[in-house]
């Protein structure tokens, strides 16, 4: 079986996220861990990617997910958390 490296640069363009954001993910145990190469160099595995990627989909297709995979919980009478409003100022609406 052959398996595709991706080198980081390329993860950052296909996700169109930051390589800060990468690193934040792969601390928190949320992203594909990395396969170091060398001092300096790291890759992913595309199919661990793709699945990554699916996953993502998957979750934000479910009712009631949140982005974090989460289910949203809502108030006590079953309706969702609605957003703070926004105060008025100098007395406009």
């Amino acid at each position: 079986m052959r398996s595709t490296l991706l080198r980081l640069r390329e993860v950052q363009e296909r996700l169109d996220i930051s390589r800060t954001e990468i690193y934040r993910k792969m601390r928190a145990g949320a992203f594909p861990q990395a396969i170091r190469l060398g001092p300096n160099r790291i890759a992913f595995l595309e199919s661990e990617i793709e699945v990554w990627v699916s996953e993502r989909a998957r979750s934000s297709t479910e009712p009631n997910a949140t982005p974090g995979g989460t289910f949203a919980s809502g108030n006590s009478l079953g309706q969702p958390d609605q957003p703070p409003s926004r105060r008025s100022r100098g007395g406009q609406p």
